[in-house]
């Protein structure tokens, strides 16, 4: 049997044996996820997921920042909360050199090699060429 997907969401799938039990995707609503990148360009799908990663993992931190600062320091869970998130921000260095071009190029913010023929660029030297 199929479990009950949430609200409008679509269907993902998979069964399950019980008409009580979720289905992990259903759970996590991978199915809608999807959805809203489905109407993507195949140049803006980096963007999109990008965008979204970068959502989800921002509530994640928040959360978890709001936690730490909340606890009365008796355990040691602020401490694992912040360098959880210091993990994050190194994710968030490393995400970001990965969808900067995509980023850079969706937003318009390419210079051309040339500036409309006045100087164009330099050709690189030719293999085995001297120069004088």
């Amino acid at each position: 049997m199929r479990p009950v997907p949430w609200r409008d969401d679509p269907d993902c799938g998979h069964d399950v044996a019980q008409a009580f039990q979720t289905h992990y995707c259903t759970y996590i609503r991978t199915p809608r996820l999807l959805t809203l990148q489905s109407q993507a360009a195949p140049a803006d799908l980096l963007l999109l997921t990008a965008h979204q990663w970068y959502e989800l993992w921002f509530s994640v931190l928040r959360a978890d920042l709001e936690a730490a600062v909340a606890g009365d320091g008796t355990t040691y869970e602020p401490i694992k909360l912040l360098r959880r998130g210091s993990e994050l921000f190194r994710l968030f260095d490393l995400h970001a050199d990965l969808v900067e071009p995509a980023i850079v190029r969706g937003l318009g913010l390419a210079r051309p090699l040339s500036d409309g023929g006045h100087n164009p660029p330099s050709a690189p030297p030719e293999i085995g060429a001297t120069s004088v």
